[in-house]
């Protein structure tokens, strides 16, 4: 993914950040800030720009919701759901990305299910990411956010 990406959306992005200090200076924040990057009929994505954090040398952790119209199964957890809130880490270097710990909610946003605790470091699993994909937008919109030298824009 290591790209010059010009869009409207983007852009927009970009520029909601442009005052925001740098990532690793913002003070952890309780109450979510919720950038929504992609939002159509079926679903809605955004990103919580108050859980962003360093992790692991160079890596970086945050938020991830996917609001969805329909109610969504996760079969093997056997859990009907409209939003699912990820905790995800980004190698913004490596265009890759991990799954850390999901919670599953209901229309109403009540909690249905969630993760009790959180992969450790040592189970985390990098998928690679493909793309035109739901996770090629959402690295591109988090390393561009966090301004990764890997992710330059015009």
């Amino acid at each position: 993914m290591r790209k010059t990406v010009v869009s409207a959306v983007l852009s927009a992005v970009l520029l909601s950040s442009a005052h925001a200090a740098p990532v690793s200076a913002r003070a952890p924040t309780p109450t979510p800030v919720w950038m929504t990057y992609q939002n159509g009929t079926k679903l809605q994505l955004a990103i919580d720009r108050a859980s962003f954090r360093w992790v692991d040398g160079g890596l970086l952790q945050f938020r991830h919701r996917e609001t969805f119209a329909d109610q969504k199964t996760e079969p093997t957890l056997k859990v009907h759901y409209f939003v699912r809130t990820n905790t995800v880490v980004v190698d913004c270097a490596n265009d890759r990305y991990a799954l850390v710990s999901s919670d599953y909610l209901d229309r109403n946003g009540k909690l249905v299910w969630a993760t009790t605790f959180p992969l450790p470091p040592h189970l985390w699993r990098f998928q690679a990411v493909e793309e035109g994909s739901m996770g090629a937008s959402m690295l591109d919109i988090a390393c561009q956010t966090v301004r990764h030298p890997a992710y330059k824009t015009e």
